[in-house]
């Protein structure tokens, strides 16, 4: 056992060696890390020298592609929240003018640690890539759950009903009825693209809503994502004409705290 665990340290040091490279410029040393991302390229970082510490950074790289793919970590909510949480448990800094995911060290020793810790915390912020779809629509549920809880609104998340085709039927959140109003139905679309429009209208027209009146609201995140014309105009025209089995009001994201006002007087 005592050989088998030389040869692995042995192993794993050659691997480690064959697959860094490292590229001196003039300003920094780029250095191709052995580890790859969720494109399979390999992960490139940058180290520079200043006058009494080294900077060992990613060049923005990490978070571009999470711009590029509508997560925003500068928004507050649950992306933010795991963003910083993820930077706090690997030591590592983040500058918000240059994107840059960096750690600073005094001493050139410290250089193998610092890259381990660095390449970890990279790599779980790619996690957020790999799964940016439902991560995204998590964190929008999230968030609108908060918006409607702080406005004191009394919500039932996950609602649930069979529905007239037999089938069950999931709901967002349920607000209930009173007196002076309606039972209301949500549900939460966090990419408000060209066919996103269908899952959620079929879930409101195989509705049976004939023992109550119910309020059919969609609620789309068009800060994250741009809301498709085709998306906009189906549940639009669906709702206008007067044979739908079904009226569905659309409520934009940005627009939050206007039919915020809406809902808690209707």
């Amino acid at each position: 056992m005592i050989d088998l665990k030389k040869k692995l340290k042995k192993e794993y040091l050659d691997w480690s060696m064959k697959k860094i490279n490292f590229e001196t410029d003039q300003d920094f040393i780029k250095i191709e890390t052995p580890f790859v991302d969720p494109s399979n390229d390999y992960i490139n970082l940058f180290l520079e020298q200043k006058s009494a510490h080294y900077i060992l950074s990613d060049d923005g790289y990490a978070v571009d592609e999470l711009d590029s793919m509508g997560v925003d970590i500068f928004k507050q909510g649950k992306r933010r929240d795991f963003f910083n949480k993820t930077l706090r448990t690997f030591g590592v800094s983040f500058d918000s003018k240059t994107y840059e995911l960096f750690v600073k060290f005094d001493n050139i020793s410290s250089y193998p640690a610092k890259q381990h810790m660095l390449i970890q915390c990279i790599i779980r912020i790619n996690d957020m890539l790999l799964t940016t779809r439902n991560r995204i629509t998590n964190f929008f549920s999230e968030d609108l759950q908060e918006f409607l809880l702080d406005n004191e609104l009394s919500i039932t998340p996950n609602a649930q009903f069979i529905g007239k085709t037999g089938n069950t039927l999931s709901f967002d959140f349920s607000i209930g009825m009173t007196k002076n109003s309606n039972q209301k139905l949500i549900k939460a679309v966090a990419n408000p693209r060209s066919e996103a429009y269908m899952e959620p209208l079929f879930s409101f027209i195989d509705l049976d809503d004939s023992s109550r009146k119910i309020d059919k609201i969609i609620i789309a995140d068009d800060e994250a994502n741009k809301v498709s014309k085709i998306f906009a105009n189906s549940i639009t025209n669906f709702s206008s004409n007067e044979a739908s089995p079904a009226n569905v009001k659309l409520y934009l994201w940005s627009k939050r705290n206007t039919w915020i006002k809406e809902l808690k007087s209707s």
